[in-house]
């Protein structure tokens, strides 16, 4: 269940990628805030991706709990990055 909602995440930051990405050709944005943008969503998948391959090391170990503090800690981070990161294509189309 928490792999899964880490992943809809990692869909989600994509998306938001190929539409500031989109966003770019169609609006006149400058070139560091798309760069920004692109960043911010980077950085969502790749805590992402670490979260996942974290949770698979501890599934294997036997060792897995969603309520310790690294696992908390990284889906926060992702989290809040995609919602960041939206919040910045939010003021880019306004």
């Amino acid at each position: 269940m928490a792999c899964d909602l880490v992943r809809q995440f990692i869909n989600i930051a994509v998306g938001g990628m190929a539409f500031a990405l989109g966003l770019s050709l169609a609006v006149k944005i400058s070139l560091w805030f798309l760069w920004f943008v692109l960043i911010v969503f980077g950085i969502s998948v790749a805590v992402g991706l670490l979260f996942q391959m974290h949770f698979i090391a501890l599934v294997w170990s036997g060792e897995f709990s969603i309520y310790s503090s690294a696992n908390r800690l990284l889906v926060s981070c992702q989290i809040l990055l995609a919602a960041f990161g939206f919040l910045l294509l939010c003021l880019a189309v306004c």
